[in-house]
């Protein structure tokens, strides 16, 4: 991976970072959770959403090696569905011993805000 800093996090990448064949797009994460954060990236023309696994620093060996097994086989599982209301899940790969799985970009406001929305519309019960 290009442009990280010495001690790895995943907020770290900016644009341009490379990893594996997607090129970082923006200077931030689009989403950021428990376990990974993901970016807008660039792939022969095309954009994609890239999710980077995290933790593998702060978990115990055996409970890393799980936790990547558990990725592999939701991602496969995932990889099999094709629904227009589900985001389409490509690949699940690996660079420089980072995880990642590479999933359909949409443009559009985060789903916590349309949520938001939503709430401060319906009456209270």
């Amino acid at each position: 991976m290009d442009q990280l800093d010495d001690s790895f996090s995943p907020e770290a990448l900016r644009d341009g970072a490379r990893i594996g064949p997607y090129t970082v797009v923006g200077n931030r994460p689009i989403g950021k959770g428990g376990q990974a954060c993901t970016y807008r990236v660039e792939r022969g023309g095309n954009h994609y959403a890239l999710k980077l696994i995290f933790g593998k620093e702060n978990m115990p060996p055996e409970d890393w090696r799980q936790a990547v097994l558990r990725t592999k086989r939701e991602c496969g599982v995932l990889c099999e569905i094709n629904h227009p209301n589900v985001v389409q899940t490509y690949e699940i790969g690996q660079d420089d011993g980072r995880y990642f799985i590479a999933m359909e970009y949409l443009d559009g406001q985060p789903y916590s805000r349309v949520l938001s929305r939503l709430r401060a519309q319906l009456p209270l019960a």
